[in-house]
């Protein structure tokens, strides 16, 4: 059953993230912005007037591990920088230097190949980027 699955692989993660990061609140921030990837990926399929398939469906599990990375990068740097400078200032300085710039602009290089693909299964395959 997909349901199942799905509540077991994020349960999963829910736990390693919380052995990672020793706390039960760290993991829930760092899971909250996957329903916002997913939310824009199937609003971009619909702007774009892409029917979801099982490329799409691939690309949207590989879009949210790289969310889930990002948002770790980007909650252990403002842990790091609270440590030094108040809470306020450590979100602010944190989310202005964006270290999950660099993941995000790496991803995005790497599936900008298949949204431009050309070819015989160049349609198929878009989705996925």
């Amino acid at each position: 059953d997909a349901r199942f699955g799905l509540i077991a692989a994020l349960t999963g993660i829910f736990l390693v993230l919380a052995w990672i990061f020793s706390s039960w609140t760290r993991p829930l921030v760092v899971m909250a912005v996957i329903p916002f990837g997913l939310i824009g990926a199937i609003w971009g399929h619909a702007l774009w007037d892409v029917p979801l398939s099982m490329f799409s469906i691939v690309g949207l599990i590989g879009m949210s591990g790289i969310i889930i990375n990002d948002s770790i990068v980007l909650v252990t740097t403002v842990d790091d920088y609270a440590k030094s400078r108040g809470l306020v200032p450590a979100i602010v300085d944190g989310t202005a230097v964006m270290p999950a710039f660099g993941l995000f602009a790496a991803g995005a290089a790497g599936v900008a190949v298949l949204a431009v693909a050309l070819g015989a299964l160049a349609l198929r395959r878009r989705p996925a980027g």
